[in-house]
């Protein structure tokens, strides 16, 4: 049984229910914080002193045996818990679950120590609504964009650009009463709500709907582009991700990206980082012009795709799936680039 010093039940006082589609981490500090606890405190008093519970990515890795403990300490079903993790992404978005490191469509956190990267966003509207939280689909890379106001997402605070780290915002406030709100910035003290929103300017309308349907049917577990409806939704993500992994890359199929750029922003040039392999990794408005352009290709599909290798001439095979992965639906089009 999970004992907290000072209670002479098994419940903690105060277990406030989850929020739709809330963090793990943030129902966590959320928890601790309505109980006049510090997270690192209550994961302590859970797991065993010292905890590490923080010095890892816990909405990926989130144990069974962590999940069990906070289950009995707030009535909580454990599954409705677990559903707060990343993990039931494995389900429908990609093969394999990894919770020790890179999963695709998932931002790494790089935790190391007490430092973190930018792998939280957060959309500065939504943490203006009366119970500002921070969300799941936050920590999806292809999210870069708000589904409900249709703004850029942001991943730093605009004050000092410091990571989202709300569970240290709470550092350096020892003799007050209470506990700041997990909408500061753990550094400056900024409230990220107060962020400037900015909407992000799509060349190409069809690209964008497209865009806008990924996004909304994730939270279906389904998905489909245009009038092609896919069995699974991970059929066609994996489609997407390889394509986002392919262009901008070093390799020949980053001269896809600029190819793109021709056709739907002729008079604008923007450089990305050709040194960065992996989508996940890459900062969000490269994100968003890697996303539009693989959107693009995908509509009309598959001549527009076919036009981009015919004239780069790019061999087929570097569009294939990786050794080990399952041959995708993008194959459908490999003979009309005989």
């Amino acid at each position: 049984m999970t004992r907290i010093y000072g209670l002479t039940g098994r419940r903690l006082p105060i277990h406030p229910q989850p929020l739709p589609d809330e963090l793990f981490t943030h129902w966590f500090t959320r928890l601790s914080h309505s109980n006049g606890l510090k997270v690192q405190t209550l994961a302590d008093r859970l797991f065993g002193y010292p905890s590490s519970f923080w010095a890892r990515d816990q909405d990926k890795l989130a144990s069974q045996q962590a999940i069990d403990a906070l289950a009995e300490v707030t009535g909580q079903v454990p599954e409705d818990l677990l559903r707060l993790t990343l993990r039931p992404y494995g389900d429908y978005l990609y093969a394999k679950h990894n919770p020790f490191g890179n999963t695709r469509w998932i931002l790494p956190l790089g935790v190391y120590h007490r430092t973190r990267r930018h792998g939280l966003q957060f959309c500065p509207l939504c943490l203006r609504s009366d119970v500002p939280y921070f969300r799941r689909c936050w920590r999806l890379s292809f999210y870069v964009e708000c589904d409900h106001h249709h703004v850029l997402m942001l991943d730093a605070c605009p004050n000092c650009k410091a990571p989202v780290m709300f569970h240290r915002a709470e550092l350096g406030h020892r003799h007050r009463r209470g506990y700041p709100p997990t909408v500061n910035c753990y550094r400056c003290c900024f409230n990220l709500s107060w962020a400037s929103a900015q909407t992000y300017d799509w060349a190409d309308q069809q690209a964008m709907l497209a865009a806008q349907a990924a996004i909304f049917c994730h939270f279906r577990h389904s998905a489909f582009l245009h009038e092609r409806t896919f069995e699974s939704a991970q059929t066609f993500f994996d489609v997407l991700y390889l394509l986002c992994n392919r262009i901008g890359s070093s390799r020949r199929t980053g001269e896809l990206y600029d190819w793109v750029q021709e056709q739907i922003r002729p008079h604008e040039t923007r450089q990305i980082n050709r040194r960065v392999n992996k989508f996940d990794d890459r900062p969000i408005w490269e994100r968003a012009r890697i996303l539009e352009a693989a959107f693009w290709l995908l509509c009309d599909w598959p001549y527009r795709l076919n036009s981009a290798i015919r004239e780069l001439n790019i061999y087929p095979c570097l569009l294939t799936p990786e050794q080990g992965e399952r041959n995708t639906w993008l194959l459908e089009a490999m003979p009309l680039f005989d």
